[in-house]
């Protein structure tokens, strides 16, 4: 028989891995990880440049050929950071529907879904935070330089700290709060008032 368990634990770790993902989503999509004078901003693989004939904010991608992008303008630091963030995201984004999934069924091959997508979860938390350390280590690239005025590796120059960089933090460490929260999510599924109302014949149980 299928029962559909919904506690305040696998909810909120729910909630908080979907929440996470779509941070991280919008940090990546962000071209202001560093802002520059004026409305000039540059990001993990976008930036976005003031025209001065038109005084208009043009927007485009630094990957024009994707990964072989030369160097020069889609440094390789940050290619290897988009790539850490996009594998990051997919485990993240096959976490939510796992995290849906275990409403119906705890466990897979024997173990318990809850701490084997909390496990991936936190492999995606350590590519997060390979991408936040591989992207100043470009900050010595050219564009930056031009951007941000005696910039280098760890140091932004005159520029300033943009959302985007602000939205990668808060969304890795969103990233291992969800992962520490499918340990008492699993363990709510267990809970005596789970068991209580199986045995009474309910299929849809919901415990705050």
């Amino acid at each position: 028989m299928w029962y559909v368990i919904v506690t305040c634990r696998t909810l909120s770790w729910t909630l908080t891995s979907l929440l996470s993902s779509m941070i991280m989503l919008s940090a990546l999509l962000s071209p202001q990880w560093l802002l520059g004078k004026g409305e000039n901003s540059i990001g993990v693989y976008t930036r976005c440049m003031e025209k001065q004939r038109t005084n208009m904010l043009q927007c485009t991608t630094l990957a024009t050929r994707g990964l072989a992008t030369d160097a020069e303008v889609f440094p390789t630091e940050w290619k290897i950071a988009t790539v850490f963030i996009s594998i990051g995201l997919t485990i993240m984004f096959v976490s939510v529907v796992m995290s849906f999934a275990a409403c119906c069924f705890q466990s897979i091959f024997k173990k318990s879904l809850f701490t084997t997508t909390g496990a991936a979860q936190t492999i995606a938390g350590i590519f997060y935070i390979l991408a936040l350390t591989l992207h100043p280590m470009a900050w010595n690239a050219t564009r930056v330089v031009k951007l941000c005025d005696n910039s280098s590796p760890f140091y932004p120059g005159h520029c300033a700290i943009g959302l985007g960089l602000w939205l990668a933090l808060a969304g890795t460490g969103l990233t291992f709060l969800a992962a520490m929260l499918s340990m008492p999510a699993d363990k709510s599924t267990n809970s005596d008032k789970v068991q209580d109302r199986i045995y009474e014949g309910h299929s849809l149980i919901c415990l705050l």
